[in-house]
Formats: structure tokens, sequence, C-alpha cells
């Protein structure tokens, strides 16, 4: 004689399909966990790469204006060559970009002359940082040789 919990079936089928139903939630939770979390790295990626763009647009821009200036040593007094939104500089109507960039200039250390507002040797530093609403920050370094080249660049945080 078969104990009487082994032959009684009634509610076996109920219960397989509770456990089925809380398995496919869990893994229907588990992908949309996954799902947000892959949207929120890609925002992340894209508004970096903005806040890079951006500071090499300043980086453009800084080199622009110092290739016109005769002499490195007024832009070396005054610090700053770009503050502002990036969408002040970019075209009108084409980007809408949240960004701001703040460009600043330094005498190179090798020259030598003591003198940080002063440039004796046609290098100098630039400085390119971008920083976003929500806190991504990108920047660049770079080295320019007159009239304007750019002779380095590396990215900074």
């Amino acid at each position: 004689m078969e104990p009487r919990f082994i032959a009684n079936e009634r509610g076996t089928a109920l219960l397989l399909a509770l456990v089925l139903t809380a398995l496919l939630t869990a893994a229907a939770a588990a992908t949309a966990l996954t799902a947000r979390m892959e949207t929120l790295i890609a925002g992340q990626h894209a508004r970096g790469l903005e806040a890079l763009y951006v500071a090499e647009g300043g980086m453009e821009a800084a080199l622009a204006q110092l290739a016109v200036l005769p002499d490195w040593s007024a832009a070396l007094a005054a610090g700053v060559v770009v503050s502002a939104p990036a969408a002040s500089w970019l075209p009108e109507g084409r980007i809408q970009s949240p960004f701001t960039v703040t460009v600043r200039i330094e005498d190179d250390a090798a020259d030598n002359d003591g003198d940080g507002q002063a440039d004796s040797n046609g290098v100098v530093v630039v400085h390119s940082l971008a920083r976003g609403p929500a806190g991504e920050r990108r920047g660049l370094r770079g080295v320019v040789r007159r009239p304007g080249r750019l002779v380095s660049v590396q990215e900074t945080r």
C-alpha cells in the first residue's frame, strides 16, 4: 500500500505552475535590470564622448586664436583663452550641447626663463577642460609650438 501523500497527486500541476512562474518572473526581472544597466552605461559613454569632443573643440578654438597672435605673452598673462558654454561657439542650430569648456594657457617649463607670463621659446601648454551637466569631465593637455601648431596632446581627467 502506497503512502497517502504519494498516491494523491492533486495540486501537483498547480505547484509546478507556480514554481515555473516564479522562475520566469525572476528571469524577466534580471533581463529588465540588465537592459536598464546597459542603457545607463551607453548614455554615460555617449556623454563622456561628447565631453571629449567639446574639449577638442575648445582646444581648436584656442589654437585658432593663438595662431593669429604676434606674441603669446599677452595670452599667457590672461591665462584663460576660452571659457564659455560650448553652444556659444558651436554652429548655431546644428549642435545643441549643454557642456561648457574652459581653455587655459601656460608657459612650458622647458624655456627656463623663470617668468610664467612670458614666452621666450615659442612653445606653450594648452589645457582644455569640458564639463557636463551631470558631472562629466574630459580634458586635454596639448603642447603648442609657433605658429599655433599642436605638437602633442594627451587626455587628462
